[in-house]
């Protein structure tokens, strides 16, 4: 995550995930809408993992 390989993250999801806690819009995303996400994140933000928070600025 911390440099930007959103294809590797994803690869570590099973295909029918469901993730909690990201969507703005929405109470869940699927994989597509995760690495969308992230992508647009990526793009936007330098991310940083400090301890156990994800932190992007």
């Amino acid at each position: 995550m911390q440099i930007g390989d959103v294809d590797a993250m994803t690869a570590q999801l099973h295909e029918k995930v469901v993730i909690y806690g990201l969507g703005r819009d929405t109470e869940s995303l699927n994989i597509t809408q995760h690495k969308d996400y992230f992508i647009n994140s990526t793009n936007q933000y330098t991310n940083t993992i400090g301890g156990d928070l994800y932190c992007p600025s």
